[in-house]
């Protein structure tokens, strides 16, 4: 399974330019994982409020992390160790679960106030309701 990179943090994100939304805390959430129509759900307690990236993580960010971790392989569709031509505001696509955690690990040493880390599935679902 490939991963585009939502960050969730505790507070805004000061390194890149990307816009922290705000989600109040839900300690009543439930939802059904996959599709089970007529299913009750499951309780997922939301029990604090937390924040999330707006936009994914662009190709442009991505590239600022291999540069400094060479140990982590370029997206396959990047030719030549770079994004193509015109795409460094699009999500970075094609990396695994790993590389998307290295990611926050990073980004989470680079802004050492701060610990980002990939949202969970309740959280995420959480997110997209919460707007409504």
């Amino acid at each position: 399974m490939k991963y585009i990179i939502y960050l969730l943090s505790l507070f805004p994100l000061t390194i890149f330019a990307n816009e922290f939304v705000k989600i109040p805390a839900n300690p009543n959430f439930s939802f059904v994982k996959g599709v089970e129509r007529g299913s009750i759900g499951e309780k997922s307690p939301i029990l604090k409020p937390y924040e999330i990236a707006k936009y994914p993580i662009t190709n442009e960010e991505y590239k600022k992390f291999l540069s400094e971790n060479k140990n982590i392989k370029v997206p396959k569709y990047w030719k030549n160790g770079t994004f193509p031509k015109g795409k460094e505001k699009h999500p970075v696509l094609d990396i695994s679960l790993t590389e998307a955690k290295a990611y926050c690990l990073w980004l989470s040493k680079k802004d050492k106030k701060f610990n980002y880390r990939i949202p969970t599935e309740a959280e995420w679902e959480w997110r997209g309701r919460a707007d409504s």
